[in-house]
């Protein structure tokens, strides 16, 4: 969607071309390179649309691509960098449970503020308010464990409804 805006090209017509696969090449990681062999997973791999931003999108971060983003940086180059690091950090995260809660907020908070700022225009606005939905429910938990305990005490003492 940013390179559409920015270049007026889709994903698929720029890795069609020759010209750009070489492109991504010497920025992509060596371990990343095999997407481009195939067409269908390139278009869908994060590295590679990471890889096309970088190069077509026209918007670099403040601090530029691949070094730590500040908080008050918001813009698309900025959130796209967030969204790779995030990408990233939970590709390399080898046991989900010794990550914390509040950590996972963390990075969920972040996801959607982005989001949010990346779909300006509302095109993926339908979309956009479910995964606002889920990750408001994994960030919050407090809402959702204490409609669980309540179902869960009903279930286990249900005598004053059945009255």
């Amino acid at each position: 969607m940013v390179i559409t805006r920015t270049d007026g090209k889709i994903p698929e017509d720029l890795l069609a071309d020759e010209a750009v696969t070489s492109k991504l090449k010497t920025i992509l990681p060596e371990e990343s390179q095999w997407f481009l062999s195939k067409q269908e997973e390139g278009v869908t791999s994060i590295h590679v649309l990471y890889g096309l931003i970088q190069l077509y999108s026209g918007n670099k971060p403040k601090s530029g691509w691949g070094n730590p983003i500040r908080g008050c940086d918001t813009g698309i180059g900025d959130d796209v960098e967030r969204l790779y690091r995030i990408f990233r950090i939970c590709n390399e995260i080898s046991n989900p449970v010794s990550i914390s809660v509040d950590n996972y907020a963390r990075l969920f908070d972040i996801l959607l503020t982005a989001h949010t700022r990346l779909d300006s225009d509302g095109a993926l606005k339908d979309k956009h308010k479910v995964l606002a939905d889920k990750l408001k429910a994994i960030i919050n938990p407090t809402w959702s464990q204490s409609i669980n305990k309540a179902i869960y005490s009903f279930i286990k003492n249900p005598s004053p409804w059945q009255q």
